[in-house]
């Protein structure tokens, strides 16, 4: 009887120990997991680190928006459909989609680049954040330089798969992105690839005239892992996509591409709506 006592003692013991490692395990496993789905610890990317607005440099438009008797303008209907089924958030202006890679998002604007950083589309906190548009650029104008930003996040999730393009043949081969706004529809070439630091101010939207513009253009072109052979003059206008590298501190993985094709209002339905 004593034996028994003994051990169903020492059994009581060993279950007790065996359930304490098993829920130490599954903390830290759990912990793992959440890091894994938290952006990378310097996520605050440099576009938070603009300050004051540039000033507004001119630019040659060569078309009009579309507008109503009021003066209101014509907005293609599929975004005031995905307006609608977010919330009715009017801070959506475009959809971007990069070929074979999981970017395929709504894109949304604020009047500052920290709003949408732990925010989704739907206004929701998500650490996460959402794909947003430089707070500078504005789709009624032609901008020089049209930026878009995004976590790296994990399991290519966000901007994560923009380090596909690492690889000289995925490069070649998936040259083409959309980014389709409020009131057209948009083909972009990319034409450069490369990790830099926040001392190269890729994410300039105005200029003071031509050079300027140029030398951005070309040294874009000078950091690229890959010679495209692609030429830019000043009368094109580049997309530039940008996120953090996940390694050394304040570095970023970008990708510029220039503009081949511009439908404008190309899937306006017969029914119009407005901004």
């Amino acid at each position: 009887m004593k034996n028994n006592q003994i051990f169903i003692g020492a059994s009581v013991i060993i279950l007790i120990v065996f359930a304490g490692v098993f829920q130490a395990s599954r903390a830290k496993l759990t912990k793992t997991s959440q890091a894994k789905d938290n952006p990378d610890t310097h996520a605050s990317h440099m576009e938070t680190e603009k300050n004051e607005p540039s000033e507004v440099v001119s630019l040659d438009v060569t078309f009009e928006i579309p507008k109503n008797d009021f003066g209101q303008s014509v907005i293609q209907e599929k975004f005031v459909k995905m307006r609608q089924d977010h919330n009715n958030n009017n801070d959506i202006v475009g959809y971007l989609k990069v070929g074979n890679t999981t970017i395929d998002y709504p894109v949304v604007q604020s009047s500052d680049n920290k709003y949408y950083l732990e925010r989704d589309i739907d206004g929701r906190h998500d650490s996460a954040g959402s794909i947003y548009l430089d707070y500078e650029n504005d789709v009624q104008r032609q901008d020089r330089n049209t930026v878009i930003y995004g976590h790296n996040m994990n399991r290519d999730y966000m901007f994560h798969s923009i380090r596909y393009f690492r690889d000289q043949a995925f490069f070649n081969e998936n040259r083409f992105i959309t980014f389709d706004t409020l009131y057209g529809n948009q083909t972009w070439e990319v034409f450069a690839f490369y990790k830099t630091d926040t001392k190269f101010k890729y994410i300039r939207v105005f200029f003071e005239d031509d050079d300027d513009f140029m030398n951005m253009v070309n040294e874009m072109k000078a950091r690229s892992m890959y010679d495209t052979g692609v030429e830019l003059t000043p009368n094109d206008r580049i997309l530039t996509l940008s996120t953090c590298s996940n390694q050394e501190t304040d570095t970023r993985l970008v990708v510029n591409a220039r503009l081949v094709e511009s439908s404008v209002y190309a899937d306006i339905a017969p029914n119009m709506f407005y901004d």
